[in-house]
């Protein structure tokens, strides 16, 4: 589970670096702290609903049983 939530954090990441490509350096340095909060706020409101879906997956591939949650 550790390996999934650094993944997401790299994903993020790999979307920050991205994003601060595009566009001036004039505009970039004035978007960035605010683009780096906003991603981050909707990593944390999503992963709930990351979980969710997770172990809804799981369960239906037959990897995980209710019980073992």
């Amino acid at each position: 589970m550790q390996t999934m939530e650094n993944d997401r954090k790299q994903h993020i990441d790999a979307l920050i670096s991205d994003m601060a490509g595009s566009g001036t350096k004039a505009s970039h340095k004035e978007q960035d702290p605010r683009k780096l909060v906003m991603l981050r706020n909707h990593e944390v409101g999503r992963k709930p609903r990351i979980d969710a879906l997770i172990l809804k997956v799981m369960k239906s591939n037959g990897i995980m049983d209710c019980n073992d949650l």
